[in-house]
């Protein structure tokens, strides 16, 4: 009974907010801009097949800061609920019952999650009971580089390096993290065969361990971003990326194991850049909050706002030569949704001075993604930066 109300009092507030609506059809999970834009562009693609979308956003621990980031929707076609905290991985609805989804008709009800490591079982199970006549699919959107590089191993070391505990607690958070990431991705498969799973991802992996970009999937997410871009108001100069070699940085080389490694190169980078007589423009990460170090490095910082850059690269009609980074996620968004050239420096640092999950994806993400530029030394950077230079110094709004 004591478990019976616990659960009740936790998707209380999602009832709330369906009530509120006119048969809803969809309930979306996002902890951040980038993950609120998978759940636009989903919408955007079934409102261009005909469909009717009306539902409830619910954010991580309240981190959903704009809502007019929903951009798709009109407000009273979608409500809000924050503080989300997500269930573990237990679950006592059996897989088989899924086969009964099969036979279903009615209008489907859309449940959107950023990666299949993040579907909560409970609230899958509660909604089946909640419309049993309703068949329920769950849509895999994208949270980033993370969603392509990371396999069970890696969400392992990435929980491992998250835990702050004892070395007993960081290894009961890999086995966790790598349990997790099994067990959902064997449920995810069943639901494939079940014909309820849709996955609204950037890239598709190819049998041979490379990633392809969806081109379909890409122009809604891009047409997401520049539609809230609008919503936002968002407005950016017209010279703002005019002659611009625009570097981007990461949470992750922030973190003091890896300032020795990264900076030698971002300084050298910058040199070649301003001796090209270009811009050297650094747009640091939103999480970042010291921006010091690149300034002394010869940077101009970019900090407008702290808004997401793929915000601003969408308000913009002049964009940059070229996008340079280590393994951001933004490299595969510039590139995706406007034609930006995308370089990575991976290879041009010392790989063993960061950690173990951050090396493992850096490597992984340059090797299959072929679109992304990797020159082996700066060098050869330079050299990149010559031609790219000479193809053009100001790239449009990209064309369907």
């Amino acid at each position: 009974m004591k478990g019976e109300l616990l659960q009740s009092d936790f998707f209380s507030p999602f009832d709330q907010g369906f009530q509120k609506l006119k048969r809803p059809n969809f309930i979306a999970f996002a902890n951040g801009s980038f993950q609120v834009q998978g759940i636009n562009a989903f919408i955007l693609s079934r409102q261009e097949h005909g469909e009717r979308m009306c539902g409830i956003v619910v954010s991580y621990e309240g981190r959903m800061q704009d809502k007019n980031e929903i951009s798709a929707l009109s407000r009273n076609e979608v409500e809000f609920v924050g503080e989300y905290n997500q269930h573990p991985i237990r679950c006592h609805n059996s897989w088989q019952e899924w086969k009964k989804e099969k036979g279903k008709t009615a209008e489907p009800f859309y449940v959107m999650f950023m990666m299949k490591e993040h579907m909560d079982l409970r609230v899958l199970k509660w909604l089946r009971a909640k419309y049993p006549e309703r068949p329920i699919v769950v849509v895999i959107t994208t949270e980033g580089l993370a969603s392509y590089v990371d396999n069970a191993f890696g969400q392992g070391l990435f929980s491992m390096r998250e835990e702050k505990g004892n070395i007993l607690c960081k290894l009961a958070a890999f086995l966790h993290g790598t349990a997790n990431s099994l067990y959902k991705g064997a449920f995810a498969w069943w639901l494939k065969r079940q014909g309820r799973l849709c996955e609204f991802q950037l890239l598709s992996l190819l049998s041979d361990g490379g990633l392809r970009p969806n081109r379909e999937t890409s122009q809604y997410f891009r047409k997401a971003f520049e539609k809230s871009a609008r919503k936002r108001e968002i407005k950016i100069a017209a010279d703002h990326y005019k002659n611009v070699i625009l570097f981007n940085t990461q949470p992750t080389f922030e973190r003091q194991e890896c300032l020795d490694a990264d900076t030698a190169v971002l300084q050298k980078a910058c040199k070649m850049v301003k001796d090209l007589g270009l811009r050297a423009v650094l747009k640091p990460h939103p999480a970042e909050k010291n921006f010091s170090r690149y300034e002394k490095l010869g940077y101009e910082i970019d900090t407008t706002a702290n808004i997401a850059q793929e915000y601003l690269l969408a308000a913009a009609d002049c964009k940059p030569i070229a996008v340079v980074g280590f393994s951001s996620t933004t490299l595969l968004t510039a590139n995706l949704f406007w034609r930006i050239p995308a370089i990575s420096l991976v290879n041009c640092i010392d790989l063993y001075k960061i950690d173990a999950h951050a090396r493992r994806a850096a490597k992984k993400f340059i090797i299959r993604y072929k679109e992304l530029q990797a020159p082996k030394d700066m060098q050869e950077f330079a050299a990149l930066l010559k031609k790219k230079m000479e193809e053009g110094k100001c790239y449009g709004n990209h064309q369907d």
